[in-house]
């Protein structure tokens, strides 16, 4: 199975093969994410933001490194805030995010799905069809 950093490695590198730039990445203080990319269209519609959220087990490991309980990747359109973004297959209030990626044993098979989505989302944005 993949560690993080493979992942982390396969997703810049799909990221910019898809016309996105990573433009930040924070260390959020949420107990439900590891870490938040920013990433930035360079694609029509230029300047398009998104967020890209490592998602922390809820039943992680006490003293854990964060990145040892990542599960998840999910994109939303606006900068995640709360807990209820972390629910990935949660009832309403859940819908927060727009494409998700758990980092599983199949993630490999699943991530051409997420950037169909994260492409999806920039041709919803540019006013094409989604």
């Amino acid at each position: 199975m993949a560690s993080i950093q493979d992942h982390r490695q396969i997703l810049e590198q799909r990221l910019a093969d898809s016309g996105w730039t990573i433009s930040r990445r924070d260390e959020p203080q949420y107990w439900w994410a590891a870490e938040i990319w920013q990433i930035t269209s360079d694609w029509k519609p230029k300047g398009l933001t998104l967020h890209l959220v490592f998602l922390l087990e809820p039943c992680s490991t006490i003293g854990a490194p964060p990145e040892r309980n990542v599960y998840a990747v999910a994109a939303t359109r606006q900068s995640p805030t709360d807990h209820f973004h972390a629910r990935i297959g949660a009832p309403a209030p859940q819908g927060h995010w727009d494409a998700t990626l758990t980092l599983g044993r199949r993630w490999e098979r699943d991530i051409g799905a997420f950037f169909a989505a994260l492409s999806a989302l920039r041709d919803h944005a540019a006013g094409g069809a989604a």
